[in-house]
């Protein structure tokens, strides 16, 4: 009778020692809970920031490329506008000097 009522004394001790465990960790609970959603929210955040940036890079990559292609353009159609003029510029003095004195 002894040996169960030391082993049940023991048994209640142990039990009461991993509840008291147990209640300690469940009061750190809020604690816990709290630092992960701070860090999580940190976490989203970094992944925020991340992607803008990223998103950032290729719309100025984008609006650099097309920079550059109404450049070409530009230089292309003036190209064309020079060469145009310089071409017909003779004729268009003498179809203009000639509109002018006949008038």
């Amino acid at each position: 009778m002894r040996k169960i009522t030391r082993e049940v004394v023991e048994i209640d001790k142990e039990m009461r020692d991993i509840i008291k465990n147990i209640l300690e960790e469940k009061e750190k609970i809020p604690e816990f809970l709290h630092a992960e959603k701070e860090k999580i929210s940190l976490e989203e955040r970094q992944k925020a920031e991340d992607i803008i940036e990223k998103r950032k890079q290729e719309i100025e990559i984008d609006l650099k490329r097309r920079l550059d292609n109404a450049k070409k353009e530009y230089t292309v159609s003036k190209d064309y506008i020079d060469k145009t003029f310089n071409k017909y510029r003779e004729e268009w003095v003498k179809e203009i000097f000639e509109y002018c004195i006949s008038e």
